[in-house]
């Protein structure tokens, strides 16, 4: 989806990066997808031809380096030494419908999936975007199936990690303190309990990170917390602090807004190197869009942060050889994942697009649901690009809900990387449809028509047929939608009974009881108390 080539900054550069202004926004536009190159180390060159680079490369108008040799289109084979492959979802909505004698088990099928995508596509690492359970208080039974789910995929003895974690130890980096075990080698050392970071490959590079002592983690998870999973109470405690005490994936992005009048926010990244590749993940847990979108209005109100030499000696938790592994910025390929409003439903409910840094590559947009993988400009052209891979799971019978659900395979390989869709076969299958009754009952038959001077059971009566013509008209819409699902040779769509929203505009006509309607398709549709929504155009 893009590339991008930088220069390497001074020393001072290691602290905070600086607020992007914000720019005035053209319209979205849309990026076509360009294989990474497995060519050797990028050259350093100017960082705005670097961006001008980036831009040609991600619009599609020119190509990357040549390709390795066993793929001639570039795009890189699984688990190579310096390729990061990470598997990126978002909104999993964990519970949703747990009551739902259908649909109780939607939300931990596609969360499943998208796991055991993880394993077949040999990804080094999960990213979860936000919102994993759909309340902030989930059940029990919600809580245990999540962690057997991942007990399932990220605890395997047999696999290695082949990445490590520069900066675990940094304070303010994960929610949780744990750090008891080694995480991960250098150059594609194993990891293994309790080992120490020069028993685990080699390089001292090794960094304690969410590892239970009886088990190994063959695929470790990241993710920061969205609007439905956030941290509440005095202590502020998130249910994502659950599974990252328990040692099953690791929690980032939970910065706290500290200090006097309006306050700031602190961003940092989580470190990773494989082979030559460096890859920072930023990360920011949702925050009340008003005041964020205020946070990013004032002057140091948004702070990212690169680890800082001198501070990090100061803390005295990492070696001389852990500090210099961690490099400059520029060595980077910098990810930013947050979780808040995208869309514009007013000033001071979304954040705007061109309001991040500039030094960002991508942004992993959460919280909204439909899905948008292919990853296209920021507004004003900060640089960065944005992909929004939407929820695994449908939390609302509308129409971008309908559209089909991804998850998405990120490939990195030094600052060059590819965004791959990768549909989901498990989710329910959900058909959105329009229906205007004008169309079909004809202009002027409505139930004002020609009422003159008849009584009022001449009016019943009228009603009463109208009324049965209404239903005839929706009933013979909702039987075509189940007869176009059956016709499709696609056997996943017969899995589950679907989901069927109709969108009736009754402009001139009256409404019919949608639940008594629905008891015509109970055993055929997973909705059947909801098929309809009727809307009324103004005049």
């Amino acid at each position: 989806a893009g590339a991008r080539r930088s220069t390497r900054r001074n020393s001072k550069d290691h602290g905070a990066v600086e607020k992007a202004d914000a720019a005035p926004a053209p319209r979205r536009g849309r990026a076509a997808a360009q294989p990474p190159s497995s060519s050797a180390k990028e050259p350093t060159v100017d960082r705005s031809a670097a961006r001008a680079e980036g831009s040609r490369l991600a619009s599609g108008s020119g190509s990357a380096s040549a390709g390795n040799k066993e793929d001639p289109k570039g795009a890189p084979s699984k688990k190579k030494a310096d390729v990061f492959r990470i598997l990126v979802a978002t909104d999993n909505h964990l519970g949703y419908k747990e009551d739902d004698l259908v649909r109780k088990d939607d939300s931990f099928d596609a969360f499943e999936e998208c796991f055991q995508l993880a394993v077949e596509k040999e990804v080094d690492l999960v990213l979860l975007g936000g919102d994993i359970f759909h309340q902030n208080k989930p059940s029990k039974r919600t809580i245990c199936k999540t962690i057997e789910i991942l007990r399932k995929y990220c605890l395997d003895a047999t696999k290695k990690v082949d990445f490590r974690v520069l900066n675990g130890k940094e304070s303010g980096v994960f929610s949780s303190d744990f750090k008891g075990h080694s995480f991960g080698g250098s150059n594609g050392g194993g990891s293994s309990s309790g080992a120490s970071p020069s028993d685990n490959g080699g390089g001292g590079g090794g960094t304690p990170l969410a590892l239970p002592v009886q088990s190994t983690t063959g695929l470790p998870a990241f993710t920061i917390h969205g609007n439905h999973d956030d941290p509440a109470g005095v202590d502020q405690v998130s249910p994502l602090d659950i599974l990252s005490s328990s040692d099953l994936l690791n929690y980032y992005g939970k910065a706290m807004i500290e200090g006097e009048g309006m306050g700031a926010v602190k961003i940092k990244p989580v470190l990773l190197a494989k082979g030559e590749t460096k890859v920072a993940l930023f990360g920011l847990g949702w925050i009340k869009d008003e005041r964020l979108a205020k946070l990013f209005e004032v002057p140091g109100g948004v702070k990212w942060c690169f680890p800082e030499a001198e501070a990090l000696r100061r803390e005295g938790l990492m070696t001389e050889q852990e500090i210099e592994d961690i490099g400059s910025l520029d060595e980077y390929f910098k990810v930013f994942t947050i979780h808040q409003n995208r869309s514009h439903h007013s000033p001071k409910m979304c954040i705007k697009e061109g309001l991040f840094t500039p030094d960002l590559d991508l942004v992993i947009w959460g919280h909204e649901h439909e899905s948008l993988c292919e990853p296209v400009h920021s507004e004003g052209d900060n640089g960065y690009m944005i992909s929004q891979p939407g929820s695994t799971v449908q939390t609302a019978l509308t129409e971008g809900e309908s559209k089909q659900k991804h998850c998405m395979l990120l490939e990195v390989k030094n600052l060059l990387w590819k965004c791959t869709p990768i549909p989901l076969k498990s989710v329910r299958p959900f058909i959105f449809d329009n229906l205007v009754l004008r169309e079909h009952l004809g202009a002027g038959s409505g139930l004002g028509a020609g009422r003159g001077a008849a009584d009022e059971d001449d009016f019943r009566v009228n009603l009463d047929d109208k009324s049965k013509e209404i239903e005839k008209v929706i009933e013979a819409r909702v039987e075509e939608l189940l007869d176009l699902l059956d016709a499709d040779g696609d056997a996943s769509l017969k899995k589950k009974m679907p989901l069927i929203r109709l969108r009736v505009d009754y402009s001139g006509y009256t409404t019919i009881n949608t639940q008594r309607f629905g008891q015509k398709f109970v055993g055929r549709v997973a909705n059947p108390n909801d098929i309809i929504i009727f809307i009324k155009k103004k005049d």
